[in-house]
This record gives structure tokens, sequence and C-alpha cells, in this order.
């Protein structure tokens, strides 16, 4: 078997091309191949003819030419049947060098292109002739997946024409624009959605800010008033401590005052106990000094009592 070679960079343009231009020789090998299967198989083995793997589509073809009972063994001529088979089976070569990814020389290329060439005319020839004498004149195609699944989209092949490969493109055209049509009006539908979902979630930014001013505006409001509060209580302490301390500065003020009439009483005491005494050690009897002593001590005694 053919190993796959390094690719150097300097090669890489020349091995893309080869590579898209096999890829293209088995995409068709594989549609014709398929759609020959179908106009002579009583019952479909492929779903679809992405399906039909190129060397097992080819196989069953080889061996549908040697089956004398079969419906593709009348439409080949004698001499045309070897060079089929051998066709068929050297397609598997294309098969082999997409799957490996093996880089091709110009020769190669060559030989290839020829071989694809010529197995395309000898095929649409076959299915051409099948359809004619088993009066198919359709087939449904499946381009965009490998299923019958409901959201694959059928497209119908005229098999009755010049040439399959052209209705193959007309169909694929076809089917083409009609995506694109429908694609665009999902793109449509979905710009609009998106601008009512951008509209929508402007509109709840716009009220999720409205709320935050909101309670940014409550918020300040009520810090306003707790400070105008704390304010107020302030004041009304400050007030209360000022009248306490007026009237202990009274009070003290009170009692300064009585400490200075106390101890003036004191001295009036003093001072009339020293009359006193005087008196009795002189022996005076006069009534006047007597009298004014007695008064000075009552006087002393009343601002004593009094406070």
């Amino acid at each position: 078997m053919q190993q796959s070679k390094p690719v150097t960079p300097q090669w890489w343009p020349e091995f893309i091309s080869n590579h898209c231009q096999l890829l293209e020789w088995q995409d068709t090998l594989e549609f014709l191949c398929f759609t020959l299967y179908y106009t002579i198989a009583q019952e479909p083995r492929w779903p679809c003819y992405q399906a039909a793997e190129l060397c097992e589509c080819a196989g069953e073809l080889i061996k549908a030419c040697r089956n004398q009972s079969g419906r593709l063994y009348p439409l080949i001529q004698p001499k045309e049947r070897g060079l089929l088979e051998s066709n068929l089976r050297q397609i598997c070569q294309i098969r082999h060098a997409v799957a490996h990814r093996l880089p091709q020389t110009e020769r190669s290329m060559c030989l290839k292109k020829t071989l694809a060439e010529a197995t395309i005319t000898r095929l649409e020839r076959l299915i051409r002739a099948s359809a004619s004498r088993y009066h198919i004149r359709s087939m449904e195609w499946y381009p965009v997946a490998a299923s019958r699944e409901q959201n694959c989209q059928a497209v119908t092949i005229e098999l009755d024409g010049p040439s399959i490969l052209s209705a193959r493109q007309m169909s694929l055209g076809r089917h083409t624009a009609e995506a694109t049509a429908l694609r665009a009006s999902e793109e449509g539908r979905g710009q609009e959605k998106h601008s009512k979902k951008k509209e929508k979630k402007k509109e709840k930014n716009q009220n999720c800010q409205q709320d935050e001013r909101l309670e940014q505006v409550t918020e300040k409001h009520e810090i306003d008033r707790h400070h105008n509060q704390l304010e107020f209580e302030d004041i009304a302490i400050y007030n209360r401590l000022r009248r306490r301390l007026e009237h202990l500065q009274n009070v003290l003020a009170t009692r300064a005052r009585q400490l200075e009439q106390i101890q003036q009483a004191k001295r009036y005491e003093e001072f009339a106990l020293r009359q006193l005494t005087c008196i009795s050690s002189q022996g005076d009897n006069d009534g006047v000094s007597l009298g004014f002593i007695l008064a000075v001590l009552v006087v002393s005694a009343s601002l004593v009592f009094y406070f």
C-alpha cells in the first residue's frame, strides 16, 4: 500500500489544489454510481448517495455487470463490459488517494483525470439507458444530509435528460437559492427577534436605572433625615448640659455666698467673745457696751442658724 509522505511547505498549494480535484471526482463518481445502482436495484441499498462509499458502490456495480439475470447486464455491450469493470476497479484509487491524503504527481493526476472522465461518460450513458428501459424518470436527491430525516430537504433530479450532472447542478442551484432565501428570511427574523430582545433589554436597563435612581434618592433622603435627627439630638443634649452647668454654677455661687456669710458671722462671734472677755476682766458694768455685745452675739447666732 502506498504510504503518505510529508508534504513540504512549498508544495502545499499544489497539494491542496490536487486534493480538491480528487474530492470533486470522488463526489461525482459516488453520485453516478449511486444513481445507476438506484435504477437497477429492486431495493435501494443506501438511503442517499452520501452514504454510498465509492469502493463499496463500485463493487456492487461490478457484481451487477456479471449477473446475467440482473437489470444491468442487458444494457452493456459485451466489449464494453470489461472496460466498465476495469474502470470501476480503478476508481478506487481516487478514493484511496483522498482517504490517505496522498500527494500526487502531474502524471498521476493526468491518469486519474482520464480515468474519471471515461468512467463518468460510461456511467451517464448507462443511467440514461436504464432510466429509459425501466421507465424511471426522476430520483430524489438529498444534497444536505446523509439521512432521510424530517429536517432534510429532498431535491428531484430528472434522469431522462441529456446530462445527469447538468440536471444535478440545476437542482443544486435551485436548492441553494431556496436555502439562501430561507436563510435570509431566518436571518431577517433573527435580526428582528434580536432587535426586539435588544429593545426589551434596553427598556429593562432603563427601568433598572430608574429604580436605582429612585432607591438612591430614597436612601439619600433617609440619610439626610437621620443626619437631621442626630443634629436635633445633639442640640437637645447640648442644651440640657448647658442648663445643668448653669444650675451647678448657680449652686456653687450660692454656696460661696453662704460660706462668706458664715465666716462673717464667725468673725462677729469672735469679736463679741473678745469684748465679753475684756468686760469681764475690767469689771465694766456699762450697759450700752454689754447690750452691743449681746446684739452682736444674737446676729451671729441668727446667721449661723439661718444657714
